[in-house]
This record gives C-alpha cells, structure tokens and sequence, in this order.
C-alpha cells in the first residue's frame, strides 16, 4: 500500500530487500521535517489541526487501527522505496504486530523542491495538504482492511490494485472533498485528478472510470512487486 506523487516510476529491477538510500544527509532531513512537516504533522497527531473535518477524520481512522493493532506508529523512513522514488508513503505491520504508517522522507522532500522549483503559490500550504491527504489515505488502509503479504512476498497484482481503489475512494470521500469543497484548499495537480476522477465516476468505488484511473496509476509500481 503506498501513495504516489505523479504518474512518473524510475524503470529498474524490483529488490524487496533493498532500500535505495537518501541523496540527503540525516540532517538535512531532521532540519527539512522541522521547518516544513513538524508544525502540521503534530497538530494532526495532538487533534488540533486548523480543519475540523480532517481532525475528527483523524481521530476516527486511529481509533480503529489501535482497535485493530492496539498501536499505531508514524515513522520517518530515510531511504526511497525500490520500486519507485515516487511513493510518498506506506502503511504496514511492525515486528509486534502494531500499525505502522510509513513518511519517505527523501521522496517527500524531492517532491517538496519540484514545486518550489515549478514556482507554485502558495507552497507551504500545498506541500501540507499533499502530506495531511497522503496521511489518511495509509490510515484508510490500515483501519479498513487486513494487512496481506510482505515486501519480500506481497499479495497478488489484483489485490493490490483491488486495495488502491477502495483506499482512494475513502480518502477522496472523507479527506480531498471536505478540504476542496468546505474549504477551497489549494491541491497539487496528482490529489486534483484523484478528486476530479472520483467525481467523474460519481464517487462509486465501482465505476470502470475508477477503476481503470488507479489501474493506470498504480500498475507500474504495482507489477514490480509481483
């Protein structure tokens, strides 16, 4: 489970025990997330975050993961993941069998300076709301379904894909259309088109339109894990 910033993936043979390591020093990613995630990122965790709908999104979604898994754990991963440099985030099991939502520090923060280099307005705003949406949408995995397979051994191509298109559908529901529609937040292009497509399909998880737009995104990624 994993969420992606654009359409684009790095074409190079999948190794599951391998993780591609930072162009960042440790430092510069402890100083990144405290001037560009700490602020928002703790908000969200403490209940506090400036939009209601997301804080009692929030709080519902990590209810029921520790009902689940009795814990959850948000860790700052500082290695890309192999399939892609793209994937912004993961969600999984810890060795105790508690939740772990995963932050790919090095692949957040190449997405952070393309927009500052494509001269987006107002940046912070942006960036934030692309991180918060990638946050629920791994949170919408965890509570909403039995975490299946590995790295070294994930579940089957139709699983995966089976599991996007439900996972995206909760978040464009509950997360991007509260923030668009109540709020008129900013979004960058890849959360638009998730909010444009569900909205095309008329926000039925069913809809070939659906379907076929998280086929198209995911399958990639998807097949070099299977």
């Amino acid at each position: 489970m994993a969420y992606l910033m654009g359409s684009s993936s790095q074409k190079k043979k999948f190794d599951p025990e391998k993780f591609d390591p930072s162009p960042y020093t440790d430092t510069a990613m402890r100083q990144f997330w405290k001037d560009h995630m700490d602020h928002f990122v703790n908000k969200l965790i403490e209940h506090t975050y400036a939009i209601p709908e997301i804080n009692e999104r929030f709080e519902k979604l990590v209810k029921e993961v520790n009902r689940r898994y009795g814990r959850l754990t948000i860790a700052r991963i500082t290695t890309y993941f192999p399939e892609s440099h793209s994937i912004l985030g993961g969600a999984g099991l810890s060795k105790d069998g508690s939740a772990e939502l995963s932050l790919i520090m090095p692949a957040i923060m190449d997405a952070y300076y393309r927009m500052q280099a494509s001269g987006h307005t107002h940046l912070e705003k942006l960036f934030e709301h692309m991180v918060i949406i990638g946050i629920m949408h791994e949170l919408d995995h965890i509570a909403h379904e039995k975490i299946l397979g590995t790295r070294s051994n994930p579940p089957p191509l139709s699983v995966l894909l089976d599991k996007e298109t439900k996972a995206w559908a909760l978040t464009c529901e509950y997360t991007i259309r509260p923030l668009v529609e109540r709020h008129g937040v900013p979004l960058t292009p890849s959360d638009f088109n998730y909010y444009n497509t569900w909205l095309r399909a008329d926000r039925n998880v069913e809809s070939s339109v659906w379907k076929e737009f998280i086929r198209n995104t995911y399958i990639d990624t998807a097949l070099k894990r299977n």
